[in-house]
């Protein structure tokens, strides 16, 4: 479709509170499943929640409060785990506290897993739906107050314990689909790169050394590779035990954020563009890239690709 044709993508619904913008995609659908993200709606300022059907269709808002981030379906595909701004009673400086919020798909009932003064983020959840994982910015009572570290809590809010504990930044934690392990970012070897631990935070070791800032790492849903983001805009997969680096993707503008399909054979993920970012999905070789249709949303980030079934 030319860009002629998807700049004809209008505001076409608006009901019971939720926002529909029209898809103009091929209407193929090769993965049924939907792309939660995060976007910044028409006439809007800061960042909402959105869900889309990767191969054509209207977009469908899921939250409605400014700042929310970072979406995390969970495995059954009925809830989305993501970021809220908590700023009411913050005492971190800039007000820069954020909880992990649950809501369900249909976006009608969310409530709060964690508390405190920090700034939580980064969620994903445990492939039994249990537990979520998340990255957590410390408090200044913390003697590691400008790290941050990752933090695992029960989905019903309870049972919060730390996984990492400095040095560095420990960030963007994955967890395996086997439940045994979990990926995430470290500056703890001194750059950003992937390491990997077991579920209950031991047996933490450096996966990567590619001398570039990784961002971003994704299980493949067999659990035999991982994609992540590499410093200088390139997609990339490694094999779970570290071999087999290969790149997906050379853009001139820079990609990153990868999302793997439940079927393992297509990625979603972010592409940066002198005119702005679009959300964009390939097959898990690196071939057939495409632009997924968003409508008139902007600065789309955090895809999660949700479980097979998921609406």
């Amino acid at each position: 479709m030319g860009h002629l044709a998807r700049a004809a993508c209008v505001l076409t619904a608006l009901f019971a509170g939720v926002l529909v913008l029209s898809g103009c995609g091929s209407g193929a659908a090769e993965d049924a499943a939907p792309i939660a993200f995060t976007g910044i709606p028409p006439g809007g300022t800061d960042r909402h929640v959105f869900v889309v059907d990767p191969d054509g269709g209207p977009v469908r808002e899921l939250t409605v409060v400014d700042g929310d981030s970072d979406p995390s379906w969970s495995p059954d595909g009925t809830r989305v785990a993501f970021r809220r701004w908590a700023r009411k009673g913050c005492r971190r400086p800039h007000q820069d506290c954020a909880q992990i919020v649950v809501v369900d798909a249909d976006g009608k009932r969310s409530r709060t897993l964690t508390a405190g003064v920090h700034h939580s983020l980064q969620p994903d959840w445990s492939p039994d739906g249990r537990r979520v994982v998340f990255a957590r910015w410390q408090d200044d009572a913390n003697p590691f107050a400008n790290s941050m570290d990752i933090y695992v809590v029960n989905a019903d809010g309870t049972g919060l314990r730390l996984l990492t504990r400095g040095p560095g930044d420990d960030a963007s934690p994955a967890w395996s689909p086997d439940g045994k392990r979990i990926a995430f970012i470290s500056t703890r070897s001194g750059s950003y790169d992937v390491h990997v631990m077991r579920a209950d935070g031991s047996d933490l070791h450096r996966l990567t050394r590619t001398g570039k800032p990784a961002t971003a790492p994704a299980w493949s849903p067999d659990g035999n590779q991982i994609a992540f983001g590499s410093g200088d805009g390139e997609l990339v997969v490694v094999n779970a035990d570290g071999t087999g680096l290969r790149t997906l993707t050379r853009s001139f503008s820079g990609d990153g954020q990868p999302t793997w399909s439940a079927d393992g054979e297509r990625i979603g993920f972010v592409r940066q563009g002198i005119f702005g970012d679009s959300l964009y999905v390939m097959r898990e070789d690196g071939s057939a890239a495409h632009r997924v249709d968003i409508g008139e949303i902007t600065q789309p980030s955090d895809p999660d690709w949700a479980p097979v079934g998921a609406d």
